[in-house]
């Protein structure tokens, strides 16, 4: 049985872990993120060397990365990784080991992991959307990942609101679905409905959401309505484009509760066309914290499956 590596180098920490060709995740590491790209890139080498010096099996490292990568596993302004702009990173990784590299999108490995090892098992074609800090997303279709001209799947960059004055940073926009639903989106509109209810302010989190709209309060129910309307309209919109009738939804406020996702779906039905909403099915994905490791080692899992 083959071994892999998979790397998950977010904003504030970096996961490396020690993946079965079954999806059996051996071991993981973890790192602060810290410093400048060389240093970064430092610090994933040391985590993978114990990783390689524990099992001769590795056939192979992968390495997901916030923003945009083209398919020589250059990085293109990470909207988390400041000063990561043409990056060179499968390049400055493959000269430090002697097994393949593959460097790719982390909402892309992250959907590569659900196909291989989750939901998306039972599913040929998916759009995958992974929701946290910011919304990313992976285009499955008949169980391999389309990247189109090498952008496909920035689903949090659709512009919702063309209304609000327009600003730009290498990784941001704004009217867009993440800058509404996105992690300080969402903060937004707890704060807003909480002063709703209580008329004063308070700083609350998503996590915080999540507990107060399981105890039932009012505030928090309405919050989550609002943020199920918006990530609903976006989903339509996307679904009516791809042609896509499946769509998988993992990252942290994936446990936001279960009538969020009914709320959503039932939205996204209705703003879509109606043949088109009949035929949605929206899944919270199954694998969770274990998504950003395995869904890099999956990478080259892959690829050895699409050559074969």
């Amino acid at each position: 049985m083959s071994d892999w590596i998979g790397v998950d180098i977010g904003g504030t920490r970096i996961k490396a872990g020690l993946v079965t060709s079954t999806g059996r995740v051996r071991k993981v590491v973890v790192q602060e993120t810290r410093g400048s790209v060389e240093e970064i890139l430092a610090t994933v080498i040391a985590l993978i060397e114990p990783l390689l010096a524990q099992s001769k099996r590795v056939r192979g490292i992968g390495v997901g990365v916030p923003g945009i990568v083209d398919n020589r596993g250059v990085v293109y302004d990470p909207p988390n990784l400041p000063g990561w702009h043409k990056v060179p990173v499968r390049r400055l990784l493959q000269q430090h080991v002697a097994v393949p590299v593959w460097v790719e999108n982390d909402a892309n490995a992250a959907g590569i992991a659900e196909l291989l090892f989750g939901i998306g098992q039972q599913l040929p074609s998916f759009l995958y959307l992974t929701w946290g800090t910011g919304i990313g997303g992976a285009l499955i279709l008949n169980r391999s990942l389309w990247k189109g001209a090498g952008w496909a799947g920035e689903v949090g960059h659709i512009v919702l609101n063309a209304a609000v004055p327009f600003q730009a940073t290498p990784g941001f926009r704004t009217g867009t679905l993440e800058q509404w639903v996105g992690r300080r989106g969402i903060e937004e509109i707890a704060r807003y409905a909480y002063y709703q209810f209580h008329q004063r302010h308070r700083s609350i989190s998503g996590q915080q959401l999540a507990k107060a709209a399981r105890r039932g309060e009012p505030w928090a129910t309405a919050a989550l309505a609002r943020i199920a309307e918006v990530m609903g309209i976006g989903i339509a919109s996307l679904i009516t484009v791809l042609g896509i009738s499946d769509v998988v939804i993992g990252g942290g406020f994936s446990h936001f509760p279960d009538a969020v996702f009914e709320q959503i779906q039932n939205v996204a039905r209705i703003r879509t066309l109606p043949f088109v909403g009949k035929k949605l099915r929206i899944h919270k994905a199954v694998l969770q914290d274990k998504t950003g490791v395995l869904g890099a080692a999956a990478l080259g899992m892959l690829q050895q499956m699409e050559v074969s």
